[in-house]
C-alpha cells in the first residue's frame, strides 16, 4: 500500500481522477426514488431518506439489494437492476452538479491539471448522465464499466494506469465513497473522499483517505 502526503509547498498533482456519482454528480435522491418504486413494486419497505440511504448503500452493489430486503433467489440481481436502471434513467434527468463543481474542474484545468471520469457506470449512461452539462471538455477521458451491475472499479483503474504510464506521486483519485480508497489503493495513488455523497462518514473514516466536507475543499489539498 502507498501512502503520499497531500498539499504543501512542494507538492503538485499534475492528474486528477475523479468518480462521478456522488463526487461530481449529486444524484442520491434520484438513486432513493429509482430504488424505492422497485421496493414499491416488491412490496418492501422504502428507503427513508438519504441518511438510511448512505447507511445501506455499499459494493457490491448486490450486497445492497440484499440489505434492502430482496430476496435474490426469488428475484435474480440481474432482473432487479434491469429495472432499476429504467427507473433511474428517468430519475437522474431531475439531478445536478454539486454546487462548485464547475468552478472547481475550471480551477484545476486553468492550473494545468489533466482530469479523468473512472466510474462504476455503465459507459453509455455515464455519458448520458455527463452530457447535459456540456463539461466533457474539462476531461482527457471519461471511462465507465461495461455493465450496470457495478461490480467494482478496480480493473478498470489499473488498465487506465498501465497505459497512461504516468508517475504515480502526481496522482489523486477523488470519490464518495470507501470503495474509491479501494481502487486508489489498488493502484498505488493517493485518495481524497468527499462526505456529502453516497456513503456516509462513519465508513469513510474506516479508510485512511483524506476525507472533505465538499468538492470545493479538494482544491486546497492539490494546487
Amino acid at each position: 500500500m502507498y501512502h503520499f502526503k497531500l498539499g504543501g509547498a512542494n507538492v503538485k498533482y499534475s492528474y486528477v481522477v475523479w468518480d462521478w456519482n456522488g463526487t461530481l454528480f449529486e444524484d442520491m435522491l434520484a438513486c432513493i426514488e429509482a430504488m424505492n418504486e422497485l421496493l414499491r413494486q416488491k412490496c418492501l419497505k422504502c428507503i427513508s431518506g438519504i441518511d438510511e440511504y448512505r447507511s445501506k448503500f455499499c459494493f457490491p452493489v448486490k450486497k445492497y439489494y440484499e440489505r434492502l430486503g430482496f430476496n435474490l433467489d426469488i428475484d435474480p440481481f440481474e432482473n432487479l437492476v434491469h429495472t432499476y436502471i429504467k427507473n433511474y434513467a428517468i430519475e437522474h434527468k431531475k439531478a445536478k452538479l454539486f454546487n462548485g463543481a464547475t468552478d472547481v474542474l475550471e480551477q484545476f484545468k486553468r492550473s494545468g491539471v489533466k482530469q479523468y471520469v473512472i466510474s462504476a457506470s455503465e459507459q453509455n449512461s455515464l455519458l448520458e448522465q455527463m452530457n447535459p452539462f456540456d463539461i466533457s471538455h474539462y476531461f482527457t477521458e471519461v471511462m465507465g464499466i461495461d455493465n450496470h451491475y457495478a461490480i467494482s472499479k478496480v480493473d478498470l483503474a489499473k488498465q487506465w494506469f498501465l497505459k497512461s504510464k504516468v508517475d504515480l506521486s502526481k496522482i489523486v483519485f477523488i470519490g464518495d465513497y470507501a470503495h474509491d480508497f479501494e481502487v486508489a489503493t489498488a493502484v498505488g495513488c493517493a485518495c481524497i473522499l468527499i462526505a456529502n455523497g453516497h456513503q456516509n462518514i462513519d465508513e469513510l473514516k474506516t479508510t485512511s483517505a483524506i476525507i472533505v466536507d465538499n468538492i470545493t475543499e479538494t482544491v486546497g489539498y492539490i494546487l
